[in-house]
């Protein structure tokens, strides 16, 4: 009865966190492949912690808690958001020697 909810409201909340952490490791000055690990770090890592807090909060259950649920929707989706979020950072630094390359001909 929840997903119709749920699965769009994760959808965003993965897409926000990817882009925050990259937006994050910018202005640490990353480069393009820091920022696309640190991205992928905190959002795959927050589906993780979050089914292990609603585990620990509804005092070890056998099987998965309510509490988790939405955590375990959100990792899901995560992997689901990440793949093509990968795809495009993998041809995104590809390009970027590139584009650096070009840079810097038309500046001398």
């Amino acid at each position: 009865e929840w997903a119709p909810v749920l699965g769009p409201l994760t959808v965003a909340l993965n897409l926000v966190l990817l882009s925050g952490a990259a937006a994050l490791g910018a202005l640490a000055r990353l480069e393009a492949r820091e920022r696309v690990a640190v991205a992928l770090e905190v959002g795959i890592q927050n589906g993780t912690l979050g089914m292990a807090v609603g585990a620990l909060v509804a005092g070890g259950a056998a099987a998965l808690p309510p509490l988790s649920l939405p955590s375990a929707v959100y990792g899901l989706t995560m992997y689901a958001v990440a793949v093509p979020a990968v795809l495009l950072a993998r041809r995104w630094t590809r390009a970027a020697p590139a584009r650096m390359d070009k840079g810097a001909g038309a500046s001398s």
